[in-house]
C-alpha cells in the first residue's frame, strides 16, 4: 500500500484586529467547508478507527493518535520520519467538521486534583473554612466578564492578585493557543451572553515579537470567525460580544522610559514579558480591569458574600 502524504491547512491572509499587521500566509480562521480528498480520507479512516477502539478514553492528544496509527498500512514511513502530520490533520479535520472537537485534547492547560483521605473531624474543619471564605461570583451584575490570556506561565503570579480581586479568569497555554482553547473561549462567551446578557473582554499579555503578536491577533480573529461559523453571529455582533484588550507588551510601553524595558535582541525590536517589572504588570492590569468593572457593585457583592459566609459558619458550629 502506498504511503499516505502529509496534509496542509488552507492559508489565507488577514489583518490583525489588535496590531493591524497584515499576515500574508496564515492558517485559515474559523471553519473550512469541503469534503476530504482521497489522501485526507485515509487519514480520517485511521483516526476514526482509533476513536472507535478507544471511545471510552477520548479525548486523546495528537501524540497519542500518532502512536496509535503508527503501525497502520501506509503510515509507518511517515511516522518514522518524525514529521507525523497528525497535529495538522487533526486541526484540519476539526475545522472542517470531519471529527468532533471534543475527541482531541491539544490544550496545554492542566489542573490536577489529588484526592485526600479526610477524617470526619478534618472534613468539618474544611467545611468551615470553605464556608468562611465562600463568596458569590464577583462579576454578578457586571456588563463585562474579563479573561486574562497570558503567554508566559511565569507571568501568572503577577496577574493572580488583581485577577482574583476583580473576578477574572486566567488562561495560559505556554505561548500557543490551541484550537481547543479558542473553541472553549468562544463557547464561554456565547454562554455568558445567553445566561447573563454579559459580554467578554479578552485581556492579552504576551511577548512583543512576531510570534507573540500573531498569537494576540489570531486569538481574537479566530474567536470572531468561530462565532460567525458555529453560532451564526454577524461580524459586527462577534466584535460586539468579544472585545480584545492589549494589556502588555505594547508599543507605548516599549517607548515609556519609566518602564525601562530591555530588548531581547541586538536590534532592539523584540521584548519578552519577563522584561517587565512584575509590579508594573500588576498595576497596568489592575487599571485595565477597573475600566471594565462597576466597583461599587463589586464591593456590594463582596460584602454580601462575607456576611453570608459568616452565617454558614455559625450554622456549622451549631450543628
Amino acid at each position: 500500500m502506498t504511503t499516505v502524504k502529509g496534509v496542509s491547512i488552507p492559508r489565507r491572509s488577514y489583518k490583525g484586529p489588535i496590531t493591524g499587521i497584515e499576515y500574508k500566509q496564515s492558517r485559515v480562521l474559523g471553519r473550512i467547508s469541503r469534503t476530504p480528498n482521497a489522501n485526507e480520507q485515509r487519514w480520517l479512516d485511521a483516526i476514526e478507527e482509533v476513536q472507535t477502539d478507544l471511545a471510552d478514553l477520548l479525548p486523546l492528544s495528537p501524540r497519542a493518535y500518532a502512536y496509535r496509527i503508527a503501525g497502520k498500512p501506509g503510515f509507518t514511513k511517515i511516522i518514522a520520519t518524525g514529521k507525523t502530520g497528525v497535529g495538522e490533520f487533526l486541526t484540519l479535520a476539526r475545522r472542517a467538521g470531519w471529527i468532533d472537537s471534543d475527541t482531541v485534547d491539544d490544550s496545554k492547560t492542566r489542573t490536577l486534583h489529588v484526592p485526600e483521605d479526610l477524617t470526619p473531624e478534618a472534613l468539618d474543619d474544611r467545611l468551615k473554612r470553605v464556608a468562611g471564605g465562600w463568596e458569590r461570583w464577583r462579576r454578578l451584575g457586571q456588563l463585562w466578564v474579563p479573561e486574562i490570556w497570558v503567554e508566559a506561565v511565569g507571568s501568572m503570579r503577577s496577574v493572580a492578585v488583581p485577577a482574583a480581586a476583580y473576578g477574572a479568569a486566567i488562561v495560559s497555554s505556554g505561548g500557543t493557543n490551541s484550537l481547543a482553547e479558542i473553541e472553549k473561549l468562544t463557547a464561554r462567551a456565547v454562554d455568558r451572553l445567553m445566561k447573563h446578557r454579559m459580554r467578554t473582554v479578552v485581556m492579552l499579555i504576551g511577548d512583543f515579537d512576531p510570534k507573540g503578536l500573531e498569537r494576540l491577533d489570531r486569538t481574537i480573529a479566530d474567536v470572531w470567525a468561530l462565532l460567525r461559523d458555529d453560532h451564526g453571529f454577524t461580524d459586527a455582533q462577534a466584535r460586539y460580544l468579544v472585545r480584545p484588550e492589549w494589556v502588555a507588551i505594547t508599543p507605548a510601553q516599549i517607548a515609556d522610559p519609566a518602564l525601562a524595558l530591555l530588548p531581547s535582541d541586538a536590534a532592539g525590536t523584540k521584548f519578552e514579558m519577563e522584561a517587565m517589572n512584575p509590579a508594573d504588570l500588576r498595576d497596568i492590569l489592575t487599571a485595565k480591569l477597573r475600566q471594565y468593572t462597576h466597583t461599587k457593585l463589586l464591593n456590594r457583592v463582596v460584602a454580601a458574600s462575607q456576611a453570608e459566609g459568616e452565617v454558614r459558619v455559625r450554622r456549622l458550629d451549631a450543628s
